[in-house]
This record gives C-alpha cells, sequence and structure tokens, in this order.
C-alpha cells in the first residue's frame, strides 16, 4: 500500500501521515520511575516519609490521542478514536467468527468489486483494515510508551456502509508507563499475536488467501509508520519487519515485505504481490513485483 486506496465506488482518501517533529509527544514521550522512598528533592527534604512509596501516573489515552491526532495528523483521529464505541461498531475480537467477518466481505465485494475476483477484493478489505488501525494505533503506543495497546479485545471497529473497516475506537482510555522501556516484540505483542493473527487467519480461511499475502499487507502497513519516525522509534518499528525471526526463535510473517535485491538496485518492490491488480476500477501499486500487472489487467474468472 503506497498510502493511498482509490476505490471505484468508495473514493475515501487514506492521506499519510506526517513526519514527526521535535515538539511531539510521541518523541519525548514521558518515562516516569518509581523514586525509592525517603530520596530527597533539591533542597534535601525528603519527597515522601519513608516506606510510602510514590505512585506512578498513568496516561490519560483520551487526551494523549487529542493531542497526537492534531494538526497534520488531524486525519486520524477519524480513523481512531479512544472512548465508547459507537451503536453499530463491532469488537474485533468476533471478527474470527465466520459469523460476524463473512457477511461484511459479501457487502463489500457485492457494492464494491462485485464482477471481481473475491480474494483480490479480501486482500483490499484487509489493506482498508490494517491501513486504517495501525498508524495511529502505533503512534499511540509510542508515545504512552507502554506495551499492550493493541489486544482485538480492547478495540472495536466501526463498520462502513460498503463493509469495510471506516474507523476504530480502542476502548482503553487508561495506561501505565513502562518503568524500562520495551522493546519492539515485547511492547507490541497484544497487537500481533492478540489481534493481527486471528483476523489473518480469519481472512485467510473465509477467502482461501495464503496467510502470508495477509500479513505482508500489514507489514507494509507497518513499515510505512516506521517511515515517518525517526530515532528510536522507527528502530522499533524496524524491528517487526526487519528479523526474519521473532525474539522466541519461530519465523517471523513481518519479515521484511519488500525484496531486499530490488531495494539494493534502487526499485522498491513487494515480496508478494497483493492481488489488487484483479480488482477494476482501483489504483494499482506503484510496487507491483511483476512489471505487466502494472500496466494491465490480464483476464481472470471471478472467485467469490
Amino acid at each position: 500500500m503506497n498510502g493511498a486506496l482509490l476505490l471505484r465506488r468508495d473514493r475515501s482518501p487514506m492521506p499519510p501521515i506526517a513526519a514527526d517533529d521535535p515538539s511531539d509527544p510521541a518523541d519525548k514521550r514521558r518515562r516516569t520511575l518509581r523514586r525509592p522512598a525517603g530520596s530527597h528533592g533539591s533542597f534535601g527534604v525528603p519527597d515522601e516519609p519513608p516506606g510510602i512509596a510514590r505512585p506512578i501516573p498513568v496516561h490519560d489515552l483520551v487526551g494523549l490521542a487529542g493531542t497526537i491526532f492534531a494538526g497534520e495528523r488531524q486525519h486520524l483521529a477519524d480513523w481512531f478514536q479512544v472512548g465508547v464505541p459507537p451503536p453499530g461498531s463491532i469488537p474485533c475480537v468476533s471478527l474470527g467468527e465466520e459469523a460476524v467477518l463473512l457477511p461484511l466481505l459479501e457487502v463489500y465485494r457485492g457494492q464494491t468489486h462485485p464482477a471481481d475476483d473475491g480474494r483480490a477484493a479480501t486482500s483490499l478489505w484487509s489493506q482498508w483494515y490494517f491501513g486504517l488501525l495501525l498508524s495511529p494505533l502505533l503512534l499511540l503506543s509510542a508515545a504512552a510508551g507502554c506495551q499492550g495497546l493493541g489486544a482485538a479485545a480492547d478495540i472495536a471497529m466501526v463498520p462502513h456502509a460498503t463493509g469495510r473497516p471506516e474507523c476504530f475506537v480502542l476502548t482503553r482510555t487508561q495506561s501505565l508507563p513502562a518503568a524500562v522501556e520495551p522493546a519492539a516484540w515485547p511492547r507490541h505483542a497484544a497487537l500481533i499475536d492478540g489481534h493481527l493473527a486471528p483476523i489473518i487467519d480469519a481472512l485467510a480461511r473465509a477467502a482461501d488467501l495464503a496467510p502470508r499475502l495477509l500479513w505482508s499487507n500489514a507489514a507494509v502497513a507497518i513499515e510505512f509508520v516506521g517511515s515517518m519516525l525517526t530515532g528510536a522509534g522507527a528502530a522499533r518499528i524496524a524491528d517487526l519487519c526487519q528479523a526474519p525471526c521473532r525474539p522466541d526463535g519461530v519465523r517471523n510473517p513481518l519479515h521484511r515485505p519488500f525484496g531486499a535485491r530490488q531495494e539494493a538496485a534502487g526499485e522498491r518492490l513487494r515480496r508478494i504481490c497483493c492481488l489488487r491488480y484483479r480488482l477494476e476500477g482501483v489504483e494499482r501499486c506503484d510496487t507491483c513485483p511483476v512489471a505487466d500487472r502494472r500496466s494491465a489487467r490480464p483476464a481472470a474468472p471471478a472467485k467469490a
């Protein structure tokens, strides 16, 4: 995904997020540690009586999101909110159930791509899902300096009239900052294992898609967020997609969504095609791995 999804009947823009600036809370996150009881302040007076530990303040995620999703990032507030989901929202944890997911996919295919390959339409649905979810969620997680944000049980999806995601709502409104900065995988385990893995498995079953194609769609969205960050924030996001294996030794399904050989030659191409070339009226990927698919749509039978 190159930062924008243009549909034939649904032309809602998906602009890229703005690059971070030095005043962004994501780059100046609070790191509040517990100070030992009886420690002295600047005037030699104990901050609190011995035996009483200073409480660690919690982050108000509602206020933090309002601060981050402002200015050039105002559009992210349309994609992702924190608070109480509106009527009609669907808990993301329930999307793993066929009775919940299949009707959404059927509406999306029927309204936007009725004569096209059903697998390609499902792949594009996943790109909407990952594109709307991951940019604001990863920025919020970085600003909060905590781990555990992103579990499917804590997020609801608001469906668009076409069946695709319209926005997401995080129902968890507070978080504790980590005393020690967590590494990339522990920080995002709830998101990857508790959210991305279940929805990818469900989409793969629903449309007879290879899971690695859907993981590649997610990885492209994650790398896009990393390209907008600098310093430690960028490095942590990069760790998710650069390591061939996870810390537990299991193969990393997010590993290198773009080909290393092509990148070395100055050309950025996806390792796994997202199938968007099979959809009429949808902008082709600039990173399509097969050259002749960028200018022509080969005839292919529709597959529901």
